[in-house]
């Protein structure tokens, strides 16, 4: 029995010390702006590992010396503590390195597996079809805002001569133009053009015009919206199926107290009906669930198809 327990304990060790050896405790850190390392779980991870491997080294040395009558307090030990090395690899594999949305995104995965019954939304999003692509523009917009946080577009905030940043970068706004790319719609054009004749009421310029610049500022995108789309309800409200149906593919919303940002609906919703939206934020493109953004909606607002 002492002889089962030994070669038991020694093939632990051996387990678990490879994994103190290999790992890449730098890959364990989510980093916010300026690469300044908000969260290091690494040092964690490093100490529970050594701790396991130093505790167990320590029960083999002490088992030389122990009776019989104590196997089955030692084999509960061993147990435990093979137990808490696998949980620590099962949490080492999972990447923490990855956005808070990320994160979210995989437990909805898992809960879209499960036998929940949903809550069906009424899809009443425009059915127009200007370009002829057998796709409505709503979806067309959706789609081509979507390739943003398909290839994880890099949450970067620069100034670019031109205007358009390079594809793989980029910021809010961004995701809307190129969005719009999808029904062949110009953002850029459009707001240049409104802000030469009606200089007055975007505040975002400050009497200056910039081409390279005021298409991309949330506050520019609002007012335009705000003026050539229809306005919609601020108002969101989980579980109301009145309130959810209005929330559609396509539409724009904009928050502006607290921080500026800017998104586009999506047409993927949760098992609650709770629509996801299309956005960028550090660190990269993704879509996140309406209901996680807890700064006021200051506006809602959906194209004239």
């Amino acid at each position: 029995m002492k002889s089962l327990i030994e070669n038991l304990i020694l093939k632990l060790i051996w387990i678990t010390i490879p994994y103190m050896k290999k790992l890449d405790y730098n890959g364990l850190s989510s980093q916010r702006k300026g690469d300044k390392t908000l969260f290091d779980f690494g040092g964690f991870f490093e100490d529970t590992l050594e701790w396991t491997s130093l505790k167990m080294v320590r029960i083999y040395i002490l088992l030389m010396g122990v009776s019989v009558k104590k196997i089955k307090v030692i084999v509960m030990l061993v147990i435990l503590i093979f137990i808490c090395s696998i949980v620590t690899k099962a949490v080492l594999k999972f990447q923490y390195n990855k956005s808070n949305s990320e994160l979210n995104r995989k437990v909805e995965e898992i809960i879209d597996k499960l036998p929940i019954k949903k809550v069906d939304v009424p899809d009443e999003s425009s059915k127009v079809d200007k370009n002829q692509n057998g796709v409505a523009d709503p979806i067309d917009i959706v789609n081509s805002a979507r390739k943003e946080a398909e290839q994880e577009t890099v949450y970067k905030d620069a100034y670019y001569v031109g205007g358009y940043p390079p594809d793989g970068e980029g910021v809010c706004t961004d995701v809307i133009w190129r969005g719009f790319k999808g029904i062949n719609v110009s953002i850029k054009d459009l707001i240049d053009k409104d802000i030469k004749e009606n200089m007055a009421q975007y505040k975002g310029v400050n009497g200056k015009t910039d081409p390279n610049i005021d298409f991309r500022r949330v506050l520019n995108q609002d007012v335009f919206f705000k003026k050539n789309c229809i306005n919609l309800t601020t108002e969101f409200k989980e579980g109301d199926i009145n309130n959810l149906k209005e929330w559609q593919p396509g539409d724009i919303i904009v928050f502006i107290e607290g921080y500026e940002h800017i998104g586009i609906i999506s047409d993927k919703r949760d098992e609650d009906g709770i629509p996801y939206v299309i956005h960028n934020s550090h660190p990269h493109a993704s879509e996140a669930k309406l209901s996680w953004f807890h700064n006021p909606i200051h506006g809602h607002y959906r194209w004239k198809y």
